[in-house]
């Protein structure tokens, strides 16, 4: 697959949020480094408050409060590449058309060419276009937000978490048109998600953060071909075999000497936020 994505270096020696209080500053990521090659897609799975979506935000350029050298194609200046944030709810403008939405980010030129409009017809919104996300369902404001993230072609592309929330069939399939918009148009792709077996459908590589302060503590190719089904038993069988190796991953921590994490944070998100397929 020829890509059109730039390879992205990530160096996040230490970030810390200021204390409203006399209480100590809490740090959020220290010691956080990996890169991602061009057009790969990886997966950042780790427990809930680890510093998942701080990353993606100093990433993006949209944080720059931390001890951090970020490239992309060897520039360090975010500004200089076309970067797409998908956040982790749609953030669509109420008082804007489908078609309105998507042209936004768009230059008039490229606009007025109707990209927006084709984007939208591929995605089975071309019958949506001047209505208003208040007459969408969840599943459909999702496709306009993908639409309107992969219309400029970018170079990097940030997922926060974008499918959260959705009954299993709906995501699923939002899934799906995101792997085909992904092998269409071809970016270096940062998906967040706490989900595994979403992060085994998705990616090349999977990188497990640590609890706060973050940090990556594995680094795992997934070695299933592509193209794949949401249903293939490989994707559990490679969970479970991920699992056994690693048993507390999912907590952020990569051996029993680590300190744990709350209960509440150490568990995969509920059934309908998991990719289907497998057992339970």
């Amino acid at each position: 697959m020829t890509s059109a994505g730039s390879q992205l270096s990530v160096r996040i020696d230490r970030k810390a949020y200021p204390s409203m209080t006399d209480e100590p500053e809490r740090l959020a990521i220290e010691g956080l480094s990996f890169d991602a090659a061009a057009g790969e897609f990886v997966c950042i799975v780790g427990p809930s408050g680890c510093g998942k979506t701080t990353m993606l935000n100093l990433v993006a350029g949209l944080d720059q409060t931390a001890e951090a050298a970020i490239e992309f194609g060897g520039k360090s200046d975010a500004k200089a590449s076309r970067i797409s944030y998908m956040f982790q709810t749609p953030r669509l403008l109420p008082w804007a058309t489908v078609r309105e939405n998507v042209r936004l980010v768009l230059p008039p030129q490229d606009a007025d060419r109707g990209h927006a409009e084709a984007l939208l017809e591929q995605m089975k919104l071309g019958d949506r276009l001047d209505e208003y996300p208040n007459r969408l369902s969840g599943g459909m404001q999702r496709r306009v937000a993908l639409a309107r993230a992969f219309v400029t072609e970018p170079e990097l592309l940030l997922l926060d978490e974008p499918f959260i929330s959705l009954d299993g069939p709906v995501a699923d399939h939002l899934r799906g048109i995101l792997l085909q918009l992904w092998r269409a148009r071809p970016t270096t792709v940062l998906f967040v998600t706490h989900d595994l077996r979403e992060a085994i459908y998705l990616a090349d590589r999977i990188l497990f953060l640590s609890g706060a302060p973050s940090r990556v503590i594995l680094n795992e190719p997934v070695p299933i071909e592509r193209p794949r089904d949401v249903e293939d038993p490989r994707i559990e069988s490679y969970r479970q075999q991920l699992l056994a190796g690693n048993r507390l991953i999912l907590q952020g921590l990569n051996s029993v000497s680590d300190s744990p994490v709350p209960a509440a944070e150490n568990e995969e998100q509920p059934d309908n936020r998991h990719v289907r397929g497998g057992s339970r």
